[in-house]
């Protein structure tokens, strides 16, 4: 039955092409994600996984050799279904990094079995920085907990590669690590840099802002992740970098998400500005709803001129250390400047300049937690970030795996018990 299992892999290659586009997309909710494509994807793979021993070398091998990550993904995800060994993998990890390398760390991220975290531990995957830096990603991503024996030398690591995977990997606040974290909110590489400040900002380091706040007035690379993290922080003084940014042709996108995750009351008065043009008038009305909670629909939209292609990362970009600022979305709703700005005039009286809002509601864990249920797909990454900072990283949230296990999580609620820590306001 060897064409069945070959329609099960097209199916699947197919339908995990969906599915990344579906977890990015702004009209997506993650029942939906769960209900739809993902759930036509695991049963083509449920498929596969009866395909016997002969199908690792028959099938399965030429198409981890694909060209197509989407091919190579389902293959990688197929054949551990079946558990084959692990080993079949190897020879794929020598490459140069590229679109399959990707494709392969996102399955073994996702597969359920036991045997992956095993494999990530080899000495193979210990003989280059990237390799290494891979595994350390992918155990810290799978639940992995690596204490401080661990993850010290590489914290140490002359690798920038090593040092970044090994911060974001860092959740606790070990007394060894503080003088290394604090060195590398200093660090040459930007990479290393924003893994610092976002750990650093959920262990409660209070040095992390200034330290992020210093690139947001340049125009290197990686200002427009500096915004994303610095919405997360939620400081109300932050807005204005983020106004600042406006002015900024290369971050108008990025300071219009910041200005959105912000929360703030004055970050939605400038995106009501932003509305009145036609370049950013989309995300500026996105970032304003996301807010104030405004529905952009009925008589707070206008038809579209001209719809453009939808900006969504093809699989192969989508790699562990994507950047929180998505594309801009071509189905974002189209806003009526004009009548929105009515509608602030009536409403914005019951918006405290004081309090941080997620549409129309203070901002909480607890609404945060809610919000990653009902919320669209585009944009839960931030609010995972905005979560773990908010409850001083007691509270993680991975919103890159199975939707189904997202559902499962967030049905447990957000107990006290979670969220526990106490915020710090020193060292």
């Amino acid at each position: 039955m060897w064409d069945i299992m070959e329609e099960h892999l097209e199916e699947a290659a197919f339908l995990a092409s969906q599915w990344q586009r579906a977890r990015h997309s702004p009209d997506y909710r993650l029942h939906e994600v769960a209900q739809g494509p993902e759930a036509r994807l695991m049963a083509h793979l449920d498929g596969l996984a009866c395909a016997g021993p002969e199908a690792p070398e028959r099938l399965f091998i030429p198409w981890l050799e694909s060209t197509r990550p989407e091919e190579v993904f389902v293959a990688a995800l197929a054949l551990m279904a079946t558990g084959a060994p692990l080993d079949w993998l190897l020879p794929f990890f020598s490459e140069a990094p590229g679109p399959r390398q990707t494709a392969l760390f996102k399955a073994l991220r996702l597969a359920p079995t036991a045997e992956v975290s095993k494999f990530l531990r080899r000495r193979e995957l210990q003989a280059t920085p990237g390799l290494q830096a891979a595994a350390v990603g992918l155990l810290s991503l799978r639940g992995e907990a690596l204490g401080a024996e661990a993850l010290l030398p590489l914290l140490r690591s002359e690798s920038a590669e090593i040092q970044t995977a090994a911060l974001r990997a860092l959740r606790e606040d070990l007394p060894a690590a503080r003088p290394l974290l604090e060195s590398a909110l200093g660090a040459q590489s930007s990479d290393v840099r924003i893994a610092a400040g976002e750990t650093a900002l959920a262990l409660g380091y209070p040095a992390a802002l200034q330290a992020l706040r210093k690139p947001v007035a340049s125009t290197a690379p990686e200002a427009a992740r500096v915004l994303a993290v610095l919405a997360a922080a939620g400081h109300a003084e932050d807005v204005s970098r983020m106004a600042a940014a406006l002015d900024v042709p290369a971050l108008e996108s990025a300071a219009l998400w910041a200005l959105g995750h912000s929360g703030w009351r004055h970050a939605a008065e400038l995106c009501l500005e932003a509305m009145k043009h036609d370049r950013t008038a989309r995300l500026a009305g996105e970032a304003f709803s996301r807010v104030t909670g405004l529905r952009l629909e009925g008589d707070f939209a206008r038809p579209a001129k001209d719809d453009e292609e939808n900006g969504l990362p093809p699989l192969e970009e989508d790699d562990l250390d994507a950047d929180l600022v998505p594309s801009p979305e071509a189905t974002l709703p189209l806003p009526d400047a004009a009548a929105v700005a009515r509608w602030w005039v009536k409403e914005k009286d019951r918006f405290s300049p004081k309090t941080r809002y997620l549409r129309g509601q203070p901002l909480s864990p607890e609404v945060a937690w809610k919000a990653l249920s009902t919320e669209p797909m585009r944009g839960r990454e931030q609010l995972a970030l905005d979560l773990a900072v908010q409850t001083q990283g007691a509270v993680r949230f991975d919103t890159r795996t199975w939707a189904n296990r997202q559902t499962a999580t967030l049905a447990t609620g957000l107990t006290a018990a979670r969220m526990g820590r106490p915020r710090l306001t020193t060292r």
